[in-house]
């Protein structure tokens, strides 16, 4: 079960604000390695964000929703880092097993996020393309192959981040000072981090397409 990096006072009247995790990305990380940071700092911040929902008694705003989708998206965040060291190697083979592992990560947060069809629709969209990359098995020639699928997975991810970011602000704008507005900024981090992380992923694969394995940016 996946802690939140925050600690949050508990009350209705006066909810902690969370401590935003730090993003630490060198300049030479490769691309995918940079996606699982982002992805590892967006399920930060909603685990967090749900955990201010829950200590407050919201419900309706389905705080056990988002903190499944947290989990899910940080879990997938330290797929792409395995995936990321695999091609360090040249391993394509040894990176299809967390690519797999990871789109599996995002249909959990595609069933999480049910309620809000749109981002529920982009995370799917990014399950199936990286499902696709993840399949093209076999040696390091064929990862060019999957660079399209891996692009077009990148891509659903930034879809999905625009959603939770509409989300994230429509929940802080109907309580700014209080436990919603908290939140509401929270989910909005975090869908920040999720746009960047699928800019990389889409960086990626371009860069597997035209036979950069490492890609650093």
């Amino acid at each position: 079960m996946l802690v939140a990096s925050a600690s949050f006072q508990v009350g209705l009247l006066r909810p902690a604000v969370p401590r935003r995790r730090a993003t630490r990305i060198t300049a030479c990380e490769p691309s995918l390695g940079r996606a699982g940071r982002h992805l590892e700092a967006c399920g930060d911040a909603l685990v967090a964000a749900a955990a201010v929902l829950g200590e407050n008694q919201f419900q309706e705003e389905e705080p056990g929703s988002w903190s499944t989708a947290g989990c899910a998206l940080a879990i997938s965040g330290r797929d792409f880092a395995e995936a990321t060291a695999a091609l360090a190697d040249s391993n394509w083979e040894a990176a299809t097993g967390p690519l797999a592992s990871a789109a599996a990560q995002f249909c959990i947060a595609a069933a999480s996020t049910a309620s809000h069809a749109d981002a529920s629709a982009a995370f799917e969209e990014a399950a199936a393309a990286i499902e696709d990359a993840s399949s093209c098995t076999g040696c390091i020639s064929l990862a060019a192959a999957a660079g399209p699928s891996l692009a077009e997975g990148g891509a659903a991810l930034q879809e999905a981040a625009k959603h939770v970011g509409e989300y994230g602000h429509g929940l802080a704008d109907t309580d700014k000072a209080g436990a919603r507005g908290v939140a509401g900024q929270s989910i909005v981090r975090g869908a920040r981090e999720l746009a960047a992380a699928g800019k990389f992923v889409v960086l990626q694969g371009q860069g597997l397409e035209s036979g950069q394995i490492n890609l650093c940016e």
